[in-house]
């Protein structure tokens, strides 16, 4: 792997991390939106297994409107765990490498 690759890497997990511990205070008690949260993780995760053709070859997954909904429903904090554990399920599921999937969030 390319030392600029490995840098990219390193800075956009580095930051993601940083940006969670300062948004961990806008999370909403966790006890009263269990459900919906668990809901929302299966779907994500079952997203992650419908990909969509593109013109030019290759293909991308849905689950970006899934975290976008999160988003706007949640906040943001709560819309990186859904995404955390849909990137755990694709790692784990599809044996894909885990930087890679970093990087499709």
């Amino acid at each position: 792997m390319n030392n600029k690759l490995k840098i990219y890497i390193f800075l956009t997990v580095f930051l993601a991390i940083i940006l969670f511990i300062f948004l961990i205070p806008t999370i909403p008690d966790l006890s009263e939106i269990w459900l919906p949260l668990l809901f929302f993780i299966i779907i994500s995760a079952m997203a992650e297994f419908i990909p969509v053709s593109l013109p030019e070859g290759g293909e991308i997954t849905i689950a970006f409107p899934i975290d976008l909904v999160v988003i706007l429903v949640y906040g943001p904090a709560l819309a990186m765990l859904v995404a955390i554990s849909s990137i755990i399920w694709e790692v784990f599921r599809k044996n894909e490498i885990w930087y890679v999937c970093v990087n499709n969030i």
